[in-house]
């Protein structure tokens, strides 16, 4: 019992041991008050201590106390200064990877996001094998996301996959996903096909999705035009005398090689739903029989109208040799505007409602397509005199006038369907504008129409509002 009191002596008797258990005491007040004011003053009293002697044996448990005191008081940049000795002073402690992950809280706490990614990067780099690198790695993914900056997100990204990849491979594929929205052009196309490559198994709805993705983009590359409702189609101004209203001629434009990965990539997603139909993945693969149908539609835009037609009579060899080409014409563009029906018909049996809108779209473009081409085809020279020019464009009528009352119909029921589900208006917005080229009355602009005023009303009295008493 003596030799016990005689060391209660001691330690009492010891400057810095005495410094020790009196910022010791006030850290439990400051625990017991939750007061700032007694945090602060607790970690003053840690950082006096550790300034008396830095070299002391547990100079860094005393100096990341004082951090810890000054964070909880709410003195951010003494608590950011303290875990800074801790890093710069006594890199191999044990208390330096908590100081190393508070102070990247501590920054993201004050908006410092860079300097709290830096922070985060550090620990997951250095002590990849404790359990929570990952998390905090992830937190400096989606601050560099919010910053964006993509570059340091990628090699993040990159580095949480090589890491964390394997034992975790539903989050590594998600955050390989993230990374889409920041990247375009090719950076993307080889992202999706990185993702097919290593994640395709991990989620195959998903994997459906993205060979969807995939597909959409190489499309997109292989058109070397603007595209029109993605269709790999310009608008041409041709003067030349036709049967129709002045208005501009839509020409196919060849698509380069890409396209044919793009086929390629839909039909796997259209494969892998039929072997296991999700319904998470019903509108990424209806949105592919979309796709897969647009490549015939486009090669129906791109049919060539017979040249040099003698229509109206049989009298003669020209006229009869004009005949069967133009019925022979007719009868390859119905049975493709019937194979595309058919095709865009399985769309809307799918029941997703954007790409419902979608095929609406199309089938009245089909017919539309078949009325353009009618319509727009050059008149030959020796059927623009009259009586021929009459006889020629009746008999074009005669077939056009069909089409464009199935398109208009089609158009409105895109409309109809589009407004009933709530769904597809960038697809909707087209059906309008094809409609307004049938019938500009029935597709005209809604617009709210206000005239100027006749009689400006003079102004209204208004008297002073009562004011009410003060209160007592």
């Amino acid at each position: 019992m003596r030799g016990l009191a005689f060391l209660a002596v001691v330690a009492l008797c010891h400057p810095a041991w005495a410094d020790r258990a009196a910022a010791e005491k006030l850290a439990v007040e400051a625990e017991r008050s939750r007061d700032d004011a007694a945090f602060v003053a607790c970690g003053q009293a840690y950082l006096e201590l550790y300034n008396q002697d830095p070299s002391a044996r547990d100079a860094d448990e005393v100096v990341f106390n004082a951090a810890r005191c000054f964070q909880s008081g709410k003195s951010i940049t003494a608590a950011l200064s303290s875990d800074a000795i801790v890093l710069k002073y006594f890199p191999n402690s044990k208390l330096a990877a908590k100081s190393l992950v508070r102070s990247g809280m501590m920054y993201r706490q004050i908006a410092l996001f860079d300097r709290a990614a830096e922070r985060f990067e550090e620990y997951a780099k250095k002590y990849a094998g404790e359990k929570d690198a990952y998390d905090v790695l992830a937190d400096a993914i989606q601050l560099r996301a919010a910053l964006g900056d993509v570059e340091k997100q990628v090699s993040d990204t990159d580095y949480f996959i090589r890491t964390f990849g394997t034992k975790r491979p539903t989050e590594a594929a998600a955050v390989r996903l993230a990374l889409l929205p920041v990247l375009d052009g090719d950076r993307a196309i080889a992202l999706l096909r990185g993702y097919l490559k290593d994640f395709a198994r991990v989620d195959a709805a998903q994997a459906i999705a993205v060979h969807v993705q995939l597909a959409d983009r190489l499309r997109a590359k292989s058109c070397p035009v603007q595209s029109i409702d993605q269709l790999c189609v310009k608008a041409v101004v041709d003067r030349s005398p036709h049967c129709g209203a002045d208005m501009a001629s839509i020409v196919a434009v060849k698509r380069t090689a890409e396209n044919r990965e793009a086929k390629a990539e839909y039909l796997a997603a259209i494969a892998m739903f039929e072997r296991a139909p999700d319904p998470s993945s019903r509108h990424a693969q209806a949105m592919a029989r979309v796709a897969l149908a647009d490549d015939e539609l486009e090669t129906m835009i791109g049919s060539t109208f017979p040249r040099d037609l003698e229509l109206g009579g049989k009298d003669n060899p020209q006229q009869r040799d004009s005949l069967k080409r133009f019925e022979t014409w007719i009868d390859g563009e119905k049975k493709l505007g019937t194979k595309l029906a058919e095709s865009y018909s399985v769309v809307l049996a799918q029941k997703d409602a954007t790409s419902s809108v979608a095929a609406a779209l199309r089938i009245g473009q089909v017919s539309m397509t078949f009325w353009r081409a009618l319509m727009l085809g050059e008149i030959p020279k020796a059927m623009r005199p009259n009586p021929q020019h009459d006889a020629y464009c009746g008999q074009l009528h005669d077939i056009s006038d069909a089409l464009r009352a199935r398109s208009i119909d089609v158009f409105q029921t895109c409309l109809a369907k589009a407004n009933e589900l709530d769904a597809g208006q960038d697809w909707a917005a087209a059906c309008w504008r094809e409609g307004a080229v049938l019938d500009p009355l029935l597709f005209a602009p809604v617009r709210e129409l206000r005239s100027a005023p006749s009689v400006i009303a003079a102004p209204i009295a208004v008297e002073p509002p009562v004011t009410s008493p003060p209160l007592p």
